[in-house]
């Protein structure tokens, strides 16, 4: 078969399978191209509009709201524009759009549109947005009938029970008590939350997925003056980003095709909060908009002239270390300082494994409650698998693990192969995809050898001689890098430094048999070594040890605040 017929067909056989409708004419605005996609959005069958001019296929659309004539007339591509319009079988539909001018030689020869359907996922966030709306009038109702009681008084059964949810219509349901935590860090961080609930400050939250940040950030609104005011919630991360503006703003009739009036979160939230998760997965040009609204309390609706104000409380909270999403261009460096005032970091469960005794009997009990069973609690030896495991999903991940273990066990202590597969197959990090992440430079030695084996070759890949010499107390002097800079003097006491990290001690429980217990500190000896020598030969500035490092300087900040390293150098 001749190569130009062979192209040709590939090139229908491709756009007939793709997902997007493809609408293409000429330029006198005669369709050349229509796929089935395009005709199931439109119900149309090809050969309906094939053949034919824009406006005699679609006699509802103008030239002023055809956008494939537009650009016909224009020659500038207009992007992700949202749609929505009846189409020949009656079913509304909503679709982002992007028309782009075919050139040739220099002229317009042409149009090219990609249809994308987002009808269900329109119907669905409108659905949201009804509903956040019943939500917030009930609660503007819920605190007019109760004008004259006291806004702290609290249901029989004690306050931060599930049950207090009918209390509080405007799905905040957590507060301070449902953090579960003995550990110091937690404490502390409570304590500020607290303190913050006092205020009307923007709020951030940093933690890994699991952690429990809207936990937090809903038992600070309902610790607050705002209590009685909504609280609505939306992840950044979860909507097409055409949609979104639209969704936070709102919208009016005839900012684009089949629009309507409708009100977004900013102005149900009004008096209240609004709590945006994954917040650096919002576009930037967006993000800009967001500014705008927390710092001038005013926004317009997408398509609107009309500025409108609000008195809203917004908290974000992200699960990647926000200067990081900021050096890496995903957050804008003012939003950034905007919604940074009060800074929570959520420690993960790894960092707090005393807890998981107090988290498991919690877990236990409410799903007791709810199964209508008598677990008494774990057995020893999946105790000891708990606080062996790094928990990479955190709370989350230990309360489904609990929930998944009561769905086969109805009384006594939940035994090992009642867990889910992964705990059950887990052996010290050794499951692919299960576990702590290595940290880059760090890693176990692929052959098998004693703790004493393993720590001659992990010092010898540092630049020291064979530990056998740190044994005997001789002072091991490392290789120097070529850029150590005239004037520097590298520390060279190894011993010290290993046994300053505490790593004597990890030794033994290695060799003792316990080396999925000593894995994550031998991680954080050995960074915290690294970490100190590179401060150490660039003067305690922290952007030029980065540079050493290779790595951003707020990364390098976080580790050295998660290491107890913080107060050492200087920016």
């Amino acid at each position: 078969m001749p190569a130009g017929p062979l192209t040709h067909e590939w090139l229908l056989h491709i756009l007939e399978t793709i997902d997007e409708g493809i609408h293409a004419v000429d330029r006198d605005g005669i369709t050349i191209l229509y796929n089935r996609a395009a005709g199931r959005l439109d119900g149309l069958a090809p050969e309906d509009v094939l053949g034919k001019h824009v406006l005699e296929a679609f006699p509802s659309l103008g030239h002023d709201t055809s956008t494939l004539l537009q650009v016909l007339e224009t020659g500038r591509a207009i992007r992700n524009r949202a749609q929505t319009y009846t189409n020949y079988l009656g079913f509304k539909v909503h679709t982002v759009n992007t028309t782009l001018p075919i050139v040739s030689g220099g002229e317009v020869v042409g149009a090219l549109e990609i249809a994308k359907d987002l009808t269900q996922v329109k119907r669905l966030s409108e659905q949201v947005l009804d509903l956040q709306a019943q939500v917030a009038s009930g609660h503007r109702r819920a605190v007019t009938r109760g004008a004259g009681r006291d806004p702290g008084s609290r249901a029989p059964g004690g306050a931060g029970r599930a049950g207090d949810a009918g209390e509080r219509p405007g799905g905040a349901v957590y507060q301070f008590s449902h953090f579960i935590s003995q550990d110091p860090r937690v404490a502390d961080i409570k304590r500020r939350a607290q303190r913050a609930a006092t205020t009307t400050s923007p709020v951030l939250v940093y933690g890994e997925t699991g952690t429990g940040k809207e936990l937090l950030v809903q038992a600070i609104h309902n610790a607050g003056p705002r209590r009685g005011s909504p609280f609505l919630a939306l992840n950044c991360a979860a909507l097409p980003a055409p949609l979104l503006e639209g969704i936070l703003f709102g919208t009016v009739r005839g900012s684009f095709t089949g629009a309507e009036d409708r009100p977004g979160l900013f102005e149900l939230a009004d008096g209240g909060t609004l709590f945006l998760d994954e917040i650096q997965s919002m576009p930037l040009e967006l993000q800009a908009k967001l500014l705008r609204a927390l710092q001038e309390g005013e926004f317009m609706r997408v398509g609107d002239t009309r500025v409108r104000h609000v008195q809203v409380r917004v908290m974000a909270a992200m699960n990647r270390w926000p200067e990081q999403e900021v050096a890496e261009g995903r957050l804008r460096e003012d939003l950034f300082y905007r919604i940074n005032v009060v800074r929570l970091d959520l420690p993960p469960l790894r960092d707090r494994r005393g807890d998981l005794p107090l988290l498991v009997a919690h877990f236990v009990e409410k799903w007791n409650g709810r199964f209508g069973t008598q677990v008494t609690g774990v057995t020893a030896e999946v105790s000891r698998r708990f606080a062996e495991y790094p928990w990479p999903g955190n709370v989350r991940e230990l309360e489904n693990a609990i929930e998944a273990a009561m769905n086969l066990v109805t009384s006594g202590d939940i035994p090992m192969d009642a867990l889910p597969a992964h705990l059950r197959e887990w052996c010290g990090g050794q499951r692919a995809g299960v576990g702590e992440r290595t940290k880059p430079g760090i890693g176990l030695s692929p052959r098998a050898g004693t703790a004493a084996e393993v720590r001659d070759e992990a010092v010898r890949d540092a630049g020291a001689p064979d530990a056998r010499g740190l044994d005997a107390g001789v002072r091991a002097t490392p290789r120097v890098p070529q850029d150590a800079g005239q004037g520097e003097r590298p520390d060279t006491n190894w011993v010290s430094s290993l046994r300053e990290a505490g790593m004597d001690g990890l030794w033994a429980r290695l060799d003792g048999g316990t080396g999925a217990l000593a894995w994550p500190a031998i991680q954080a000896a050995f960074e915290r070594i690294v970490l100190q020598r590179a401060l150490a030969r660039s003067g305690g500035n922290v952007k030029l040890a980065a540079q050493r490092l290779g790595i951003p300087r707020q990364t390098l900040q976080y580790r050295l605040r998660q290491l107890g390293l913080a107060g050492t150098r200087r920016l």
